[in-house]
């Protein structure tokens, strides 16, 4: 979304989860609120219209951004640019250089991101499988944070039992992942002729992915279509009370 529309109620709205959920349920939330903003990118103000230069992180409506010293191309960019301004001479870049610049930019700087994140998971699982290669690292902090179900009266209780699943987010992990009704042992207790109700509920132990870490958790859910209502979640073993997130 863009910086006008969220100048100051998201962090009003961490702020006021921080003094009411328990750490996990906070990571959660958290992850889950920046996930719904748009990563931030380098471009050109001259392809874009001045409604898109926000910063909604920072709530500020135009912004540059660059390290001194220079560190990354990004930087040598803004840093001639401004040279440029400064002494009152041509830009050094056409638009049309910039744009193809910034996205080339944009591409490293994601494919460094999700190396760092390949990079951390192998590290990960290698030690679960020196350490721990049997059972995995039992590990009861994961949070439920939506259950997909597809909006769809047609389709047979099995094959709704297939295509449902679970999203957890991991604070261990900081990451989100999924797995599949018949993965968990999940069962539709019920499928409403009226508005495509589901209902849900189980007990289970299962590794939140392959080779790494299972998660014990005990479900009780209610969906409106692709729609979390409520979510109970009891963390098996932890002894605590059980926490319902509504959305």
């Amino acid at each position: 979304r863009d910086a006008k529309s969220y100048p100051f109620s998201l962090q009003a709205l961490l702020d006021l989860c921080k003094a009411r959920l328990s750490p996990a349920a906070y990571q959660a939330a958290s992850f889950a609120a920046l996930t719904e903003f748009n990563p931030a990118e380098y471009f050109a103000v001259g392809s874009s219209t001045e409604d898109t230069w926000g910063h909604w992180g920072l709530a500020l409506p135009a912004y540059m951004h660059f390290t001194s010293p220079i560190r990354r191309y990004a930087d040598v960019l803004v840093h001639r640019m401004l040279t440029a301004s400064v002494y009152c001479r041509p830009l050094p870049f056409e638009l049309k250089q910039l744009q193809s610049d910034c996205g080339q930019c944009n591409e490293k700087k994601k494919s460094a991101e999700d190396a760092q994140i390949d990079c951390r998971n192998l590290l990960f699982n290698a030690f679960l499988q020196k350490h721990h290669p049997e059972r995995g690292w039992p590990y009861d902090g994961a949070v439920i944070t939506s259950i997909i179900v597809p909006h769809s009266r047609d389709q047979d209780t099995e094959e709704l039992r297939r295509r449902c699943a679970v999203v957890f987010f991991v604070p261990l992990l900081g990451q989100s992942r999924s797995l599949s009704f018949d993965k968990l042992g999940i069962d539709l207790l019920s499928v409403a002729g009226s508005g495509g109700q589901q209902e849900a509920s189980a007990s289970s132990e299962e590794r939140v992915c392959e080779d790494e870490l299972p998660g014990y958790v005990d479900v009780e859910c209610a969906v409106e279509t692709s729609s979390v209502e409520s979510v109970r979640v009891q963390h098996v073993g932890g002894g605590g009370a059980a926490e319902t997130l509504r959305r």
